[in-house]
Formats: C-alpha cells, sequence, structure tokens
C-alpha cells in the first residue's frame, strides 16, 4: 500500500518536521512552535530544522511537514508524507504537479494575516490621498511646501466618497471593505461568482464583468489568490 494512502497514525507513530527559515526573521518558524506541538503531543517526534540543509535527510520517515516551502526534489525525499501544512497563506508555490498528484494534503493559515493586511492597505490609500511620502520628504528638508504638494499629479484629496474596488473578496478583502466603509468610501468586491459577503460593499461583481468596473474605481486593490484563473 502507498504510505500516502494508509490509514491516520496514532501521534506515537507521526514523526512531524518544522521546517520555515528566511532572510527576514518573522517569517521563520521559532523554536516555540515546535515545542508547543512537543507539549500537547508529547509522544510525537517532533524535529525543528533552523535551515534547509539537513532537511533532505529528515524527511524520508515524516509524516507532517510544516513550513513555507517544500521544493520538488525535497518533496521526492518524503516518501511517506500525508500532510503539509504551509506557513504562509499563499500555497502556489507548492502546486507543482509531483505534489498536487500524490494525495498530501495541503493546509494553510487561511485569514491569519487579513486584519494587518486590511489595515496596511487602508493606510496605504491614506498616503495616496494625502501624499504622506512628499510631505515627509519637504518635512525632512524643513519647508513649507503645502503648494508644492497641491500642484502634483496626484492631488490632495478625501477617501471620503471614493470608491474602492476590491478585486478578491476573500478573507482580505472583507476585512479591508470594514475599515474602507469606516471612512465614508464606497466598496465594490469581485469575485468569481458575483457573490459575496454585502455587509460592507455596495456592490458584488462576478469577475467576468471586471473590465467593466475598472473605469468607476478611484483605487483598485487585488487581493485574489494566485492561481491559474487569477495569474495572466
Amino acid at each position: 500500500m502507498n504510505p500516502r494512502e494508509s490509514k491516520r497514525l496514532a501521534p506515537a507513530e507521526t514523526k512531524l518536521i518544522v521546517c520555515a527559515s528566511h532572510p527576514f526573521s518573522e517569517w521563520s518558524a521559532k523554536p516555540m512552535l515546535a515545542e508547543a506541538i512537543g507539549d500537547r503531543w508529547p509522544e510525537m517526534r517532533v524535529v525543528h530544522l533552523p535551515g534547509y540543509d539537513t532537511l533532505p535527510r529528515e524527511l524520508p520517515d515524516a509524516r507532517i511537514f510544516v513550513g513555507a516551502s517544500l521544493r520538488p526534489e525535497q518533496f521526492a525525499c518524503a516518501h511517506e508524507l500525508e500532510w503539509i501544512h504551509s506557513t504562509a497563506a499563499g500555497v502556489s508555490q507548492l502546486m507543482y504537479p509531483a505534489l498536487r498528484d500524490s494525495g498530501v494534503v495541503v493546509t494553510n493559515p487561511s485569514g491569519i494575516f487579513s486584519v494587518p493586511m486590511a489595515e496596511h492597505t487602508m493606510g496605504m490609500i491614506l498616503a495616496l490621498a494625502r501624499n504622506f511620502p512628499d510631505a515627509v520628504r519637504f518635512q525632512d528638508r524643513a519647508k513649507w511646501a503645502q503648494q508644492d504638494l497641491w500642484d502634483k499629479p496626484q492631488h490632495l484629496t478625501e477617501v471620503n466618497g471614493s470608491l474602492l474596488l476590491v478585486v478578491g473578496f476573500g478573507s482580505i478583502g472583507r476585512e479591508l471593505a470594514k475599515r474602507a466603509d469606516a471612512f465614508g468610501m464606497r466598496v465594490w468586491g469581485v469575485t468569481r461568482s458575483g457573490q459575496g459577503d454585502s455587509a460592507h460593499a455596495q456592490r458584488i461583481l462576478p469577475a467576468s464583468r471586471l473590465h467593466e468596473a475598472l473605469p468607476h474605481a478611484d483605487y483598485i486593490v487585488v487581493a485574489a489568490p494566485d492561481t491559474a484563473d487569477t495569474n495572466i
């Protein structure tokens, strides 16, 4: 029997690897993640790897892999793997044929980054409307630049009453719509089906009508997943 088709094993029979290393420290898996799993299931064999150098020799008997990426040549070593949990919300880096066809379950922390992404995006919209970047540059030069700021091609404006078009109205899009609504913006969402949560959106449009909606937008945010349909 293919080990990937076997029944679920008990924790005592399971090896779990945590390996997510990135130059940006907050994208690396901290040792406390493996420690927390080990505390919850002390009979499980939990291995935390600070880097990828020793990953190939740890993979052959691993049942669970936790990390942002597992390359095809690494996956080829994982003969008993049954489950990959991505520490990144996006999983396009895992969607190569060998993994897609393997029967290995892939999960992700969907929604965990929605609030910070929505707050960051709302901050960017305000920065564009009020031209904060140039305002800070003039301030650093101790220059009173009210007229200079006004004469920029992008005039200072209010977001109140402007139209925000959110392409991809998932958890990030909905959190952004909630904040934009509080600023008095009008929100249109775009989904594949044209259906979605309209609590903070005036309209939900199908993706087939995207080009029709674009000319009406003052701000456009693309929050769609990276798939074959959206990668154009």
